[in-house]
């Protein structure tokens, strides 16, 4: 009788439910909606150059425009780009993918064209992207790379437990993903043929007792402001290594600290040498908690480690407004305010180019997943430059 009636439970309410169900259902609709009225379309790719390799693609995006009533164009939300109403097509007339790779060898200029189908449809301007060789980039260099772990005892006797190692252990991954390219290289990112690898012992010879990681425990906590972090490191020398033998990266605990997280800035853009007394990289160690792009705009966020570590390296902004990075194949992107989101979302745009943002210098909403050619060649130099950045030959 139970089974029976556990049988015919379900049955019923399943019978009720469907009660309710039309007889006739129309399918939701996830296509791409239709464009409606376009008055004209500005083909858009997201970079002048597209290294001949397979693993590089050039972004070819059609950014759309209506005219309103009262005479103003208003440009159409971004979803309307991908409608399979617009084709791109090359010089010779055949439709290309709008990912487009150049084929095995080739280097030069390739032009495109993108127009809306029907009789008396717009076609947009024709953009040329030119297509040249990857650079030849030296020997792997391997930096050898020390965490510095630091917090206070009341700290660890509140929480009961130490910083996670394995955190670490997954930005180091992930920092050697964006240096070799593995992930995402746009168009012009390539292998930086750099590396970093943890330091098994310390300057005292003792092995750590995690790769990589010095563990300092303090009785107070850390001002963490410029003032207070050069303070810090004038009571704690032992942990300032030598930055000749190790690239040091300082993670301070925001548990009970006060001031806000000091950065180094840059006093010679050619010479790249950091302000900063004791050469390495400061950072929040909570801020290391997730590994997804969790930053958003704003001057009172946190960028990514690794955007950090590449500044630190000699590298500079995308969108900086007073100097420009010196490296001429990133797009700068920051005068391009009346574009689209007024580029303070992972999408950028320019008079000339429109691209979801990737480089490893762009602004803390991209993604980070690549270094440009020219900013490999520009860390190479640096690291064979500069006695702050020796630890390689070690």
């Amino acid at each position: 009788m139970h089974k029976l009636a556990a049988t015919l439970i379900p049955v019923t309410l399943l019978s009720l439910l469907s009660s309710c169900v039309p007889e006739s259902v129309v399918p939701a609709d996830t296509s791409i909606p239709r464009l409606g009225k376009v008055d004209s379309i500005a083909l858009k790719s997201s970079s002048p150059l597209l290294l001949s390799d397979p693993l590089n693609y050039v972004e070819l995006t059609p950014v759309l425009y209506r005219r309103e009533q009262d005479g103003t164009i208003r440009q159409l939300p971004r979803e309307l780009y991908d409608s399979p109403e617009i084709t791109i097509i090359d010089a010779s007339g055949q439709s290309v993918d709008r990912v487009y790779r150049a084929r095995a060898g080739f280097v030069g200029n390739v032009t495109f064209t993108a127009r809306l189908e029907g009789s008396s449809t717009p076609v947009s301007n024709p953009i040329t992207v030119k297509v040249v060789t990857p650079p030849k980039l030296p020997a792997v260099k391997e930096i050898p790379v020390i965490f510095h772990v630091i917090q206070g005892r009341d700290e660890l006797n509140k929480l009961g437990i130490k910083f996670d190692p394995t955190k670490i252990e997954r930005h180091l991954t992930k920092l050697n993903h964006l240096f070799s390219g593995e992930i995402d290289r746009g168009a012009v990112g390539v292998d930086s043929r750099i590396r970093f690898v943890p330091v098994f012992k310390g300057p005292n010879g003792l092995t750590l007792q995690d790769p990589g990681i010095d563990q300092v425990i303090l009785d107070t906590p850390v001002d963490i402001s410029e003032d207070g972090t050069k303070a810090f490191f004038e009571e704690q020398t032992s942990v300032q290594w030598d930055h000749s033998k190790y690239f040091n990266i300082y993670l301070f605990s925001n548990f009970d600290a006060t001031g806000s997280m000091f950065h180094y800035i840059y006093e010679n853009l050619e010479q790249f040498e950091p302000v900063t007394q004791h050469k390495g990289v400061y950072y929040v160690m909570q801020d290391l908690d997730r590994l997804d792009r969790g930053f958003r705009p704003g001057s009172a966020q946190t960028d990514e480690i690794s955007t950090y570590i590449a500044r630190y390296m000699g590298l500079l902004p995308t969108n900086n407004p007073y100097e420009d990075d010196q490296c001429a194949d990133t797009v700068d992107y920051y005068h391009g305010k009346v574009w689209y989101g007024e580029n303070k979302t992972k999408y950028k745009e320019t008079a000339d180019h429109f691209f979801l943002s990737r480089n490893v210098m762009d602004d803390r909403a991209g993604l980070h997943t690549y270094i440009s050619a020219d900013q490999a060649q520009r860390l190479h130099n640096a690291l064979e430059n500069y006695p702050y950045l020796s630890m390689w030959r070690k």
